[in-house]
């Protein structure tokens, strides 16, 4: 190793010794600002308790062990490439005393080249095929957890707190109707598309189970559907992860409740009543009561409809008049603007879990349709070639590749270094 790199190393140990130490000076030497209070803020009047959900050296274990087991573990699919390597894949070599071929097989820690090209492949294909649907099970499974087993904590009210004094009233957009519209109207939808494409462009995967040949589109929609749902799950998942850990009451809980007022004392209208001696024998709805933040149906129609919006940005290649497509995005969006409003006027939630959950839900979408879809094109691959120049001298070029549709990349494709 250089000394360079070594200098480098040293002054990154140094930086991080400053960063650590200015934890430990404002932890522990640091004293907090002291502000006061007013007599009706009933944020404060929370009950104390030693407790913690997550404790510190939890966090800091997981905070810490975690990502250095995904970046270590980041070096695995090259491993799979080294020994099944895609159709496609060029093994590069640098000159080995003068000589542009690849080093000799005993002086590799890995199979020969000519033994890798014969490896198998199909395992790893299948598997890597089979991926999406293997990790839904992981995010879906929890779901169906919270739904059946899951108890939402139980948190107390203040005696002023009047925004849990509300009615209760049905919901004017249904749970039942809000999954299946906001599953089947783009799953369908999508299905149509992929169809469509698969049929007019050169797009799709052959695929080939037991010698049979399967129709490009079978794949594209498997691709497509697939990561519509497994976006679907996180944000349902993250969305009943939020519910539970919190048990924020719902607008109507008071009404769902109907607590026994002679066992609790409001003389002090900022005490916090907590246990709450509730009289309800409805079991599931008092379940339901406690689970305010963030609004599921918000959560659940902002991923499906702002995904299918994008989706119809990249996918809708129709020859149609020019405000067809914006017209649709327009009204998916207005389906879940009114469903996150109705949750407002149905006393379901406050204005804060609505925008909470659509805020979630929003920011999946966005999430699941630039990393994990392919509705955005890759950047165009770096190709590179040997070649000897006039003079005798190796020289190592990269050639941009071409664009997703097709199109070659402006501008200067190739940039080259002489090397003696």
């Amino acid at each position: 190793m250089s000394s360079k790199y070594i200098i480098k190393v040293i002054v990154d140990l140094l930086l991080l010794l400053v960063v650590g130490s200015s934890i430990f000076v404002v932890k522990k030497l640091w004293t907090p600002f002291q502000r006061g209070m007013f007599c009706g803020d009933p944020s404060i009047h929370y009950a104390f308790t030693d407790h913690e959900t997550v404790s510190d050296t939890v966090l800091l274990l997981f905070g810490v062990a975690m990502p250095l087991v995904v970046s270590t573990s980041a070096a695995l699919p090259n491993l799979v490439y080294l020994y099944y390597p895609y159709p496609g894949y060029v093994q590069l070599y640098r000159p080995v005393d003068g000589k542009t071929g690849p080093p000799s097989a005993p002086s590799l820690p890995f199979p020969s080249p000519s033994s890798r090209v014969h490896a198998p492949r199909q395992p790893v294909l299948a598997l890597m095929s089979c991926t999406p649907s293997i990790l839904l099970f992981p995010v879906a499974i929890p779901i169906l957890l919270f739904f059946l087993l899951g108890k939402p904590f139980e948190r107390g009210f203040h005696c002023d707190d009047q925004s849990l004094r509300y009615p209760y009233k049905d919901s004017t957009i249904h749970t039942a109707v809000l999954y299946v519209v906001g599953t089947c109207l783009p799953g369908f939808s999508m299905l149509g598309l992929e169809y469509w494409r698969c049929r007019t462009e050169s797009v799709g995967q052959q695929v080939s189970v037991r010698g049979r040949s399967l129709a490009p589109f079978i794949w594209a929609w498997y691709s497509t559907i697939g990561t519509f749902l497994f976006g679907c799950a996180c944000s349902q998942l993250l969305t009943d992860v939020a519910k539970y850990s919190i048990g924020r009451l719902r607008p109507h809980f008071l009404d769902i409740c109907q607590p026994d007022w002679s066992q609790i004392n409001c003389t002090d209208p900022y005490r916090y009543i907590d246990p709450i001696p509730c009289t309800s024998t409805n079991s599931h709805r008092m379940k339901e009561a406690r689970l305010s933040f963030p609004s599921g149906h918000a959560s659940f129609s902002a991923f499906t409809m702002v995904y299918f919006v994008i989706y119809l940005q990249m996918r809708y290649k129709f020859r149609t008049p020019k405000l067809v497509r914006p017209f649709i995005q327009f009204v998916c969006l207005m389906m879940t603007f009114y469903t996150t409003l109705s949750r407002i006027s149905d006393y379901k939630h406050h204005w804060s879990d609505v925008f909470s959950g659509f805020l979630l839900g929003t920011t999946v979408a966005v999430l699941i349709a630039v990393t994990v879809s392919d509705l955005f094109p890759p950047p165009p691959a770096v190709v590179n070639k040997v070649s000897t120049n006039n003079v005798g001298h190796t020289v190592f070029m990269q050639e941009r590749g071409v664009r997703h549709y097709g199109d070659e990349e402006a501008g200067d494709n190739t940039v080259s270094s002489n090397v003696d």
